[in-house]
């Protein structure tokens, strides 16, 4: 049976949980606890997605020369077709 200390935590943890987390939230309170044990469920938003990993051009055969680093090869590579 509850009593009406049992619903006032209930009660004030789900506004708690509500302020938090948002309108699907939702509280509890373990009353089988001195103080009552209370928590708070709620979904948790997805992770952003990572930034695409810069295009390399391997084979840019007639673009590089010797005098040319890989970076430079890789970069009039990029250039000509648009950012690889």
């Amino acid at each position: 049976m509850e009593t009406g200390l049992t619903l006032e935590s209930d009660r004030k943890n789900r506004q708690k949980c509500s302020t938090s987390h948002g309108p699907g939230s939702q509280g509890s309170c373990d009353q089988s606890t001195s103080p009552p044990l209370c928590t708070c469920y709620y979904n948790c938003p997805s992770p952003p997605q990572p930034p695409p990993s810069p295009k390399m051009c391997n084979r840019c055969e007639g673009l590089c020369n010797n005098v040319c680093t890989d970076q430079c090869c890789s970069d009039r590579c990029a250039a000509k077709f648009n950012q690889g």
